[in-house]
């Protein structure tokens, strides 16, 4: 896994509401300089960087773990959202998601604390 920098730690998202509106509010800053970067093929680092930090890469950790459990069909809305407003930001995050639902059906215990914990502090799966 990936880890986002010590000082720049992920925040927490409480809600599926709140999911939604930091996916609306980073939508707007992506959409700026989107088509740039596609045209000159620059893969969006920083964005990545920020969608992370912004506590949207956790939104999937059940419960337990302490996430939130988003619907898969709240999800999709936010994907929805954010590849709107930049198509890489929308397909980037899917295997990270894809990965989270893997160690939540097969992963054991012991895994599951280890990596939600990660996640849910910003590093990226």
């Amino acid at each position: 896994m990936t880890q986002v920098s010590a000082k720049q730690r992920a925040e927490r998202i409480s809600s599926a509401v709140q999911a939604l509106d930091v996916a609306y509010a980073l939508a707007e800053r992506f959409r700026s300089g989107a088509a740039q970067r596609d045209h000159q093929r620059e893969l969006p680092h920083a964005e990545l960087q920020r969608y992370f930090q912004s506590g949207l890469g956790a939104i999937t950790v059940p419960r337990e773990h302490g996430g939130i459990a988003i619907s898969t069909a709240e999800l999709a809305e936010i994907f929805v959202i954010l590849s709107a407003a930049d198509g890489s930001i929308g397909q980037v995050p899917q295997n990270h998601f894809y990965a989270l639902e893997v160690l939540r059906i097969n992963g054991s215990e012991a895994q599951q604390q280890r990596l939600y914990a990660e996640v849910l502090a910003g590093c990226i799966g």
